[in-house]
């Protein structure tokens, strides 16, 4: 930071979120999430002890996801149909 110490530790409240972290889930399941070498400093630049605890996450239903295979548009299957169809008659006309 750019502050001052003594502006930091004036300006810090006791107790905040240090970091907020969102996920997108691709399934329903639990997994463990650890956080190895976390590293943390006071207003000076000294090491502090990370007291980290071990976390779950834990999704319970899945949200916008889909899973269904895409079908083709409408519109697409026209114009292939039509497609089809033009070429077959240019084929008659020039046999």
């Amino acid at each position: 930071s750019f502050d001052l110490p003594v502006d930091l530790e004036t300006f810090q409240e006791d107790d905040f979120s240090l970091a907020t972290i969102e996920f997108t889930a691709k399934r329903i399941g639990t997994s463990a999430l650890v956080f190895t070498q976390v590293l943390l400093s006071d207003a000076a630049g000294l090491d502090l002890v990370a007291d980290v605890d071990v976390g779950l996450i834990e999704v319970l239903a899945a949200q916008n996801l889909d899973h269904n295979v895409p079908e083709p548009s409408v519109l697409g299957l026209l114009l292939l149909g039509l497609g089809f169809i033009v070429s077959r008659v240019s084929f008659r006309r020039n046999a």
